[in-house]
């Protein structure tokens, strides 16, 4: 499997690029769990504008999977897959603007977030709408 990905991210291909990081990031295929190299190949496909990996991306450097955790440098990456429609990265940046993390507090825009968020049913996005981000804000 990891041949049949090397070879099509070798030619460019953000999908394959993204499917390596994701065995890297797990353990899965045949390869050991290795952060640098997930976040090395995830990387490759968030360079060219593959929503999933730029989520991906700035989940790393939030939660710190192998690097310096930089909320900063996270914010980048989800508002980058947010700005794409990303409903998970919308929710994130929800979040971290209601939480001050990475970013100076900001309610308003946080609340903004989470009603791009909502659209997306799939995700809890209304239920920080409903709760104040679970009491950050109040609006």
């Amino acid at each position: 499997m990891l041949r049949r990905y090397r070879d099509a991210a070798a030619q460019g291909n953000a999908i394959a690029q993204y499917n390596i990081g994701y065995l890297y990031r797990n353990g899965f295929g045949g390869v050991a769990k290795d952060d640098s190299q997930a976040l090395r190949w995830t990387r490759m496909a968030a360079d060219q504008g593959d929503v999933r990996a730029q989520y991906v991306v700035g989940q790393t450097y939030d939660r710190g999977w192998g690097v310096a955790q930089d909320r900063t440098q996270a914010m980048r990456w989800f508002r980058m897959a947010a700005d794409q429609g990303d409903a998970l990265a919308q929710l994130d940046l929800g979040w971290n603007y209601a939480h001050g993390l990475g970013v100076t507090k900001d309610c308003t825009i946080a609340k903004g977030w989470y009603e791009r968020a909502a659209a997306d049913t799939r995700y809890a996005a209304r239920e920080f709408l409903g709760n104040g981000a679970r009491g950050a804000c109040h609006w």
